[in-house]
C-alpha cells in the first residue's frame, strides 16, 4: 500500500473559505477519501482579521494589512510527519515545499541550468581577441585542405568535356 502525505480538502468548505488537511492516505484513494491519519492543517488564504464591529470606511481598504504570522498558516505534528516519512510515505510536491520552508526536511538542491545568451556579458564589455596571423581572419575561415585538390580535378576532367560540347566556361574560382 503506497502511503502518500498530501493535502485533502475537508468536507463542507467552499472555494472562498478553503483550507486543507495534511493527511497520510493510501495513494490510490481519491483526494477527499478517509485518511489513515490527519497530520495537520494548511490555510493558504489566511489573512489578518478585520474588525467588523465598526462600519467599513475607504481608509480601511487603503491601509496595508499585516502579513499573517507564518506559524498560523500551517499547524501540524512534526513527529508524526517524520514517522510517516520514516516508514516510506511519499509527500506530494506541495507538501514537500511546505516541509522545506519549515526546515522539517532538507531543501532539495536546485538543478543547474545551461547558460543562455542572456548570461553572457554584452559585446562592448567583452575583451577583444587579438587578430590571428591568417589572412582569412577578417571575413571567412581558412579554406578546407581538400578544396585545392577538387579544383584541379574539375579543371582536368569537367572543363574539357564542357568545352567539347560548346559551352562557354567562366572560371569561377580565380
Amino acid at each position: 500500500m503506497p502511503v502518500r502525505i498530501r493535502l485533502s480538502r475537508p468536507p463542507g468548505h467552499t472555494k472562498l473559505t478553503t483550507h486543507f488537511h495534511i493527511v497520510a492516505i493510501d495513494g490510490r484513494k481519491r483526494r477527499d477519501a478517509k485518511p489513515l491519519e490527519i497530520l495537520g492543517i494548511y490555510d493558504p488564504n489566511l489573512k489578518s482579521r478585520v474588525n467588523t464591529s465598526r462600519p467599513w470606511k475607504v481608509e480601511d481598504a487603503l491601509r496595508p494589512r499585516a502579513a499573517p504570522p507564518p506559524d498560523r498558516r500551517v499547524e501540524w505534528s512534526v513527529d508524526r510527519i517524520k514517522y510517516w516519512l520514516g516508514v516510506g510515505a511519499q509527500p506530494s510536491k506541495t507538501v514537500v515545499e511546505l516541509l522545506e520552508k519549515a526546515n522539517v526536511i532538507p531543501k532539495r538542491p536546485q538543478p543547474q541550468r545551461a547558460p543562455t545568451m542572456a548570461d553572457l556579458p554584452p559585446k562592448h564589455l567583452q575583451t577583444p581577441q587579438p587578430p590571428s596571423s591568417s589572412p582569412f581572419h577578417l571575413h571567412h575561415r581558412d579554406p578546407p585542405p581538400w578544396l585545392h585538390h577538387d579544383i584541379i580535378i574539375a579543371r582536368m576532367i569537367i572543363l574539357p568535356l564542357r568545352l567539347d560540347i560548346g559551352y562557354r566556361i567562366v572560371n569561377m574560382y580565380h
